[in-house]
Order: structure tokens, then sequence, then C-alpha cells
């Protein structure tokens, strides 16, 4: 996506419903989530002032800062959802009384 022509701005629009879904784990499970929130409002502050200010920057340097962005903010949330995925699996107790290496054998 680089090095194609490239309109960042648009790929904007697709990620405000994965951000909005991402506020809402945050505000259902604030004891779980709490150490991460303070990353997540930075990638979004990030998100919204250089969606102003990346077709200029653009224009100057050749580089879309927003890619960059938008790259940081993905790799956040698969990181988060990987960490929140193994905390669910973790608390959820096994009714068939089987340990996970006796599933695995």
């Amino acid at each position: 996506m680089v090095i194609n022509v490239y309109m960042g701005i648009y790929d904007l629009v697709l990620i405000v419903p994965a951000v909005l879904w991402m506020a809402e784990v945050f505000y259902r499970h604030p004891d779980r989530t709490a150490s991460y929130f303070p990353t997540f409002k930075l990638l979004v502050f990030f998100v919204i002032v250089l969606s102003w200010i990346t077709q200029p920057l653009a224009r100057v340097t050749g580089v879309q800062i927003i890619t960059l962005v938008l790259l940081a903010l993905a790799a956040f949330q698969l990181r988060f959802a990987w960490i929140m995925t193994e905390n669910t699996a973790a608390s959820i107790p096994n009714s068939a009384g089987l340990s996970k290496t006796a599933i695995c054998q």
C-alpha cells in the first residue's frame, strides 16, 4: 500500500468502527484493560491529529505518516486481542475436568 497510489484519508472511515468497538471493550472491562488504555488514547489521538495534516506532510516528505500510525494501531489491536483472548481462556473453568495437556495429546 505504501508503494501504490494511496489515499490514506479514505482508510480513516474504516478505522472508526474498529476504534469504537475497541473503546467498548475498554468500557466493559475497565479492570482488565486499564494498563492498555493510555496507549489506546495516544494512538487514537495520533489518528485524529495526523488525519488533518497527513496530506500536506506527504507533499513535503513523500511519505504518508498516517500509514505508520494505522500500522501501529493495527498491531496494538492485534496484540490486545491476543492478550484478551488469553485472559478469557484462562478464566473459563474447564467443565470436563480435562487439562490443556490432556486435550492436546
